[in-house]
């Protein structure tokens, strides 16, 4: 999903109960990563995603939330060390954010826009760098 555009709707059931609706968020900076199980980049970059959730969460600044692309990828995201919020991505989210490989991360400005999208594993300074530009926005 190219960068400037506004990111559209997420309103899914989380995993632990509750509901995570992008819009209701709007004012946050919010880390979307879509995922699976059985991708091995995607379970390498769970603990950085962890350590940024846990960061993040202390300081108020973000939240990251994960979308698995499958129930079974779902019920195994706490063995796998995923301590930030889940949830099960639709086909139609799927299609409307443009996932076409996994991991694909994609980061939502206060405003609503995406500021940053990446397909493929992340590096912890690929996705500071990525949060500091987006914490920096208004």
């Amino acid at each position: 999903m190219p960068a400037g555009q506004h990111a559209p709707p997420v309103k899914v059931a989380l995993r632990d109960g509750g509901e995570f609706d992008l819009e209701a968020l709007r004012g946050e900076v919010v880390v979307l990563n879509f995922w699976a199980s059985w991708c091995p980049p995607c379970r390498a970059e769970a603990p950085l995603l962890t350590r940024v959730h846990e960061r993040l969460q202390r300081e108020g600044r973000a939240r990251v939330v994960g979308l698995a692309m499958d129930a079974p990828s779902l019920s195994s995201a706490e063995k796998i060390g995923m301590t930030y919020p889940q949830a099960l991505a639709t086909e139609s989210l799927k299609a409307a954010y443009r996932v076409t490989s996994l991991p694909t991360t994609i980061l939502v400005g206060r405003d609503g826009t995406v500021i940053w999208s990446y397909r493929g594993e992340i590096s912890e300074r690929q996705l500071a760098a990525a949060l500091d530009k987006a914490l920096a926005a208004p």
